[in-house]
């Protein structure tokens, strides 16, 4: 997928995803407000494939790329989600549209990490040494997984 194609995100949640994660952003925004945001993250995460700290450092937080995709993302409040059962309650919707009219939807039902889609260990594992690899050597962050 093209970055460059993509002509809109939309976003669909509910109650709680939408208050604590979707407003008017302004640029920059702060490290712990990109976290927070749908937007910024959707966007990072569509750009570069994941989202680590470097997604977070000053030059990313104001890349014109990031900034683009946030100006094409609208988040929509579905207010049904919060009387669904625990299980549906933090379901998301993506659609993303491309400037050549296909539209690419996804839904997540849970999070991943959620009690019907836990995190295996390998992936625990593989995340930390994601981060601690950063900070450490790589023997001294194995050292630390092995208890």
């Amino acid at each position: 997928m093209d970055p460059k194609r993509i002509a809109h995100i939309d976003v669909t949640v509910g109650t709680t995803i939408y208050k604590h994660g979707w407003w008017t952003a302004e640029r920059p925004l702060t490290p712990i407000g990109a976290q927070m945001h749908l937007g910024y993250t959707t966007a990072a995460a569509l750009l570069d494939g994941n989202v680590l700290p470097e997604q977070f450092a000053p030059a990313r937080l104001d890349a014109d790329d990031i900034w683009r995709l946030i100006e094409r993302t609208d988040v929509h409040l579905d207010e049904a989600r919060d009387h669904a059962d625990i299980t549906e309650r933090f379901g998301t919707d993506l659609a993303v549209h491309h400037d050549d009219g296909h539209v690419h939807r996804i839904r997540v039902d849970q999070p991943h990490g959620a009690p019907t889609d836990p995190i295996t260990n390998d992936e625990l594992v593989a995340k930390f040494h994601a981060l601690a690899d950063r900070v450490t050597t790589r023997e001294r962050a194995t050292a630390i997984e092995r208890p």
